[in-house]
């Protein structure tokens, strides 16, 4: 074993097959809390939380005996939100720059309507728009209105208007037929 590794063992217990059931109980659990959260990868995020703490080991982290287990779950939880963040960034669409279908088969008529009426909407309107649904809180949801020179409910109001136009646009949309063939 490593030296990072026998200063893991030792962290658990100096006994090292004590240390090493502890170790994979905690493991375990780990790997419950992941796959509690819904990641179909929950060992490997287990691993990382390990390899993340050996890291710190490496750089001289400190790790109190009575706090070892917490330690661990709060770099679970780092690692989670981590987790979070890049599924928010893989699932952000921009509303201005959209996917390119330019090489790719071309869309069904219902959803070249719907891009019919985003086109009608001005860059500004649409740039309004992302940030008003990025905007998770009401201070940000202030920032933005105070750099609109807006109130809040100004801008309430503004992306309100928006949104009509949009929906009288879509509501001149055949629906398509959704039935189970």
């Amino acid at each position: 074993m490593t030296e990072d590794g026998d200063s893991l063992l030792l962290l658990f217990d100096p006994d090292p097959a004590c240390a090493e059931q502890k170790i994979g109980i905690l493991f375990r659990k780990l790997v419950k809390f992941f796959a509690w959260r819904g990641y179909g990868n929950d060992q490997d995020l287990a691993q990382d939380v390990f390899l993340r703490v050996m890291q710190g080991l490496k750089q001289g982290k400190k790790i109190y005996e009575g706090k070892l287990e917490a330690y661990f779950y709060r770099v679970a939880y780092l690692r989670f939100l981590e987790n979070l963040r890049e599924e928010k960034r893989k699932a952000t669409v921009s509303l201005t720059e959209g996917p390119d279908f330019s090489d790719g088969p071309t869309l069904p008529e219902h959803w070249i309507h719907v891009s019919r009426c985003l086109e009608r909407l001005t860059t500004d309107e649409c740039r309004l728009l992302e940030e008003y649904y990025e905007s998770r809180n009401r201070s940000s949801k202030q920032r933005l209105a105070r750099r609109l020179g807006l109130s809040v409910s100004g801008l309430t109001v503004r992306v309100h208007r928006i949104k009509e136009r949009l929906r009288d646009c879509l509501d001149l949309l055949p629906r398509p037929n959704l039935k189970a063939r």
